[in-house]
């Protein structure tokens, strides 16, 4: 019943929903399987699959091994001998599983994942035909079909890819999943018909592959028939796919020598632009854009490429770049027209430039226009190749138009045209420079052609090689003149390029971080890694942010760059995004705590809820302590009975037993102790006192690294406890020191004894202070009762371990209540070095998990980063050991100035 009514949450974001929810059915689940109900089992069972599908992938390994347990348990809790339908099914469903990890997995392992998961699809497609069940068969099929030619939908650029053998059977594949799909549609009134579309798309993606890896050049005319399919029989995100699969393809035809459907990839990838704001996959929409790109410089060359010509051209063919800039408003006072050159002699060239006879080494030419907004006739002198240093009337004339002094006749807006060209500016470089139209920025591979043009350009009408190293925007044009050097340049590129990084990271503007990287990119010779001095250099006024901040935003902008390199911008911001989204869901409980903790009357309504409502003894804990010492024995326990040894080994057998029993008595005990040791009942009444004002306390706060450092079990550790390894679980240790006394302990002791000293723990740590009055609270929602505590405390004391940067989840967060609850004033901060990090006991434990990073005292910036945050009381825990009376007299300070909880907005 919890797990059915927490699976009606609205609000929560999917997976913190189906973690809550699975957590619940699978208590459920192993008290059916401990009393034999196999009915209930499967029933359960089938509840956690249901739930655990809608996780959108990819899957962690770990999370499609729970999938599978469960799909055993449900299974053996059914009998499928009688039901070849059920059977397919289960199948099919540990297929899918599997396949949702092939981007997790390592590429030595992807092979042998992919084959696991082509075999079970074709068991479940043997057992679907048996069943007569066209669904399952062509989702079956579809999924093995997919195997053979991997998951990647692109266009098939890879250099590598599945052998051609694998690509024919692929084919083989795809086509029975379509006469399955086909099957489905006509024998259901149901969905079964949104099974055509994707088996007809990857059925056309592996024609593809075939004609480019292959060289099967008669398939072509039938992939793009197929894919052509698809898109009349899809809608939404599928037709979109299909289209920019479709244009993509065929642009991929387009070799030398080799005709091409410019005209069906040109109608493809319209359609797909217009659809591409409605995309919900920011990936999908970065390959539309550069799939449009592509096609864009596919129209500005013939089939044999940008070859000088034989001669100086009297025309030069172009087009009007269709790219997708904002549409300009009738009230708009500038026109921009970019112009993208075409091979000197092609028959697509939709325009052509005529150039004008030379001006001191200098070439220009013009082009008949007509204004977007009256249609009349704009004649404008445009540069091809030119000297920058020799003044000319046509550089004059050029000059005044990219001024903005040119304006159409007809309605005097002014107007601009722009395009690719090559220049000289003596005082800049002693080489050429490019010039790149700025609608072009973005567009890589578009630009890059339209560079090859304009250095061929630049050779046959200057008669000299290009040598052309930078490339500037139209912009920076103006730059140049006015006596800027190459070097002075290439550094502001670079500043500006940080402060768009700066600015994008900071106020969450992915298209900043975009353009940031491709600028950062283009710059030639610079180093990828930023400092802290590049950073103040871009803040202005910003520059005397706390150390942290800089140094964090200097690491984080050489990562992104680093990583740019590689994968390139799009990828590294699409990656930014899915990150901005999941921290996003993370921040919706905190801003939702912090509102409800700055409202005085909605606060204590849920703080005398919070007192009299939770039980004084969480079962959570006695949960904790069995799962702790006895789960492990148990499920041993349970082995040995599977495995007969009462019958083969009676006397193993009964000691181990004996063993067991005793083990359930120790902990049974130790529960009854910890129900009275760690009871909440005192907090509790400190806490309704509070709310009706009868008393005051002290909130002591702590992070939990002082105490324990946690971290995932090691294998060598694992194998040598023997531990059953259980797929739905996962192992870590907690590292503690036992032979200290607790940090909060130690904090308590050094306390007057007549103030009330209440602290927050989590409800599974083991580990508890012993002195103050304990509130215990679960680690999906601590936020609420902390943050409420921290708003109605006289004092706060707020442990902080040394080195830890303020980074960890639980700590900043604190911080950040404290702050925005304008609590600052009524806290101190006590540094503390991690008893964790001592060497001695890591030489021990580094078989068992992964140390962590040493403490560097001399280095350490935590007091004053503490300090930059408006926190003025920070004390040594050292200084507490020293002379306690004097901490003490700090806090009976603050106590008796009646620190009181503030009312924020």
């Amino acid at each position: 019943m919890a797990g059915e009514l927490m699976a009606l949450r609205p609000d929560a974001e999917n997976f913190a929903r189906v973690n809550g929810v699975v957590r619940c059915l699978n208590r459920a689940l192993s008290a059916f399987k401990t009393i034999g109900d196999q009915g209930q089992t499967a029933l359960v069972a089938a509840q956690i699959l249901n739930e655990m599908v809608s996780i959108p992938a990819p899957w962690p390994e770990k999370l499609a091994n729970r999938y599978m347990a469960y799909l055993d348990d449900f299974e053996s809790a059914r009998d499928f001998a009688a039901d070849p339908h059920l059977r397919a099914n289960v199948q099919l469903k540990r297929a899918n599983a599997l396949m949702k990890t092939e981007s997790t997995v390592s590429p030595d392992g992807l092979h042998s994942l992919l084959e696991r998961v082509r075999l079970l699809a074709e068991e479940a497609a043997a057992l679907a035909a048996t069943a007569e069940d066209h669904t399952i068969g062509a989702n079956a099929f579809k999924l093995v079909g997919s195997t053979l030619i991997g998951t990647d939908e692109d266009d098939g650029d890879a250099a590598e890819g599945p052998a051609g053998d694998d690509l024919v059977r692929a084919c083989a594949a795809f086509e029975t999943a379509l006469a399955h799909a086909r099957a489905a549609s006509e024998t259901s009134e149901t969905s079964e018909a949104s099974l055509v579309p994707p088996v007809l798309r990857l059925l056309g993606i592996a024609l593809a592959r075939r004609v480019t890896r292959r060289g099967e050049m008669d398939l072509a005319e039938r992939c793009l028939d197929v894919l052509g399919q698809a898109i009349d029989v899809s809608e939404g995100e599928e037709r979109l796919t299909a289209n920019v699969n479709l244009a993509s393809i065929a642009a991929m035809l387009a070799q030398p020598g080799r005709p091409w459907p410019r005209g069906r990839a040109h109608k493809a990838i319209d359609e797909a632009l217009g659809a591409v704001s409605e995309a919900t996959r920011t990936a999908l929409g970065q390959h539309v854009e550069s799939v449009y790109w592509r096609l864009q410089a596919l129209d500005c060359v013939t089939s044999e490429g940008p070859a000088p010509p034989t001669e100086d051209p009297e025309r030069i063919g172009c087009a009007v770049y269709r790219g997708r800039l904002p549409r300009q408003s009738e009230s708009a006072s500038e026109l921009v027209v970019t112009l993208l050159l075409h091979q000197n002699i092609d028959a697509q060239a939709r325009q052509w430039l005529t150039v004008l006879p030379k001006e001191d080494g200098s070439t220009f030419a013009t082009i008949d226009l007509r204004c977007s907004r009256c249609e009349a006739a704009l004649s404008p002198v445009v540069p091809i190749a030119i000297d920058a240093d020799v003044p000319t009337p046509s550089l004059r004339r050029f000059e005044r138009m990219a001024r903005g002094e040119e304006r159409c006749p007809g309605c005097a807006t002014v107007y601009k045209v722009q395009l690719a060209f090559t220049a000289r500016v003596g005082a800049f470089s002693d080489r050429p420079v490019r010039v790149c139209p700025n609608a072009l920025n973005a567009a890589g591979d578009l630009q890059q052609v339209q560079f090859q043009l304009a250095e061929t350009l630049w050779q046959r009408f200057s008669g000299r090689p290009s040598e052309a190293e930078m490339s500037i925007p139209w912009s920076g044009y103006w730059g140049l003149k006015r006596g800027i050097h190459v070097d002075q340049f290439v550094d502001l590129q670079r500043q500006m390029a940080i402060t768009r990084l700066i600015q994008g990271l900071f106020g969450s503007q992915h298209e900043l971080i975009l353009e940031g990287l491709r600028t950062y990119l283009r710059v030639p010779a610079r180093p990828t890694e930023v400092t802290e001095d590049d950073v103040k250099a871009s803040l202005a006024e910003l520059r005397d942010l706390p150390s942290h901040v800089l140094g964090a935003t200097a690491s984080t902008i050489s990562t992104l760059l680093a990583e740019a390199r590689v994968h390139g911008p799009e990828t590294v911001v699409d990656r930014l995004i899915a990150q901005r989204q999941r921290s996003m869901a993370k921040a919706r409980p905190l801003e939702e705590a912090l509102s409800l903790a700055g409202d005085a009357s909605r606060r204590r309504e849920f703080l005398t809820r919070f007192a009299t409502e939770t039980p004084d003894y969480s079962p959570e804990r006695g949960n904790a302590l069995h799962e702790r010492f006895l789960l492990e024995a148990e499920r041993d326990w349970r082995q040995m009975e599977a495995e007969g040894v009462a019958t083969t080994e009676p006397l193993v057998f009964e000691g181990a037993r004996q063993v067991l029993l005793g083990l359930r008595q120790w902990v049974e005990e130790e529960i009854a102790k910890d129900r009275i040791i760690n009871s909440s009942a005192t907090a509790k009444a400190i806490l309704s006192a509070r709310m009706s004002d009868e008393a005051r306390f002290v909130l002591v706060l702590r992070a939990f690294s002082l105490d324990a450092t946690t971290a995932e079990t090691s294998s060598f550790y694992l194998g040598l406890m023997g531990v059953t390894q259980d797929p739905r679980m996962g192992y870590r240790t907690t590292c503690t020191h036992p032979s200290d006394v607790h940090v909060v302990d130690q904090i308590y002791h050094a306390l007057p004894r007549d103030l009330n000293v209440v602290t927050a723990f989590n409800v599974t740590d083991l580990n508890p202070p012993a002195g103050p009055a304990k509130l215990f609270v679960t680690e999906q929602n601590w936020q609420l009762p902390v943050f409420c505590l921290i708003a109605e405390a006289a004092a706060i004391i707020l442990i902080v371990p040394r080195g830890s940067h303020l980074a960890t989840e639980g700590l900043a967060h604190e911080i950040h209540a404290i702050r925005e609850l304008s609590r600052v004033n009524e806290t101190i901060a006590v540094l503390a070095t991690p008893k964790i990090g001592h060497a001695d006991i890591f030489e021990v434990l580094e078989e068992l998990i992964h140390p962590p990073s040493e403490f560097d005292k001399v280095h350490d910036t935590t007091e004053m980063d503490l300090r930059a945050m408006g926190f003025g009381q920070i004390v040594d825990l050292s200084d507490i050991e020293d002379d306690a009376a004097q901490f003490a007299g700090a806090i009976q300070t603050l106590w008796s100035s009646g620190g009181q909880p503030k009312t924020v907005s």
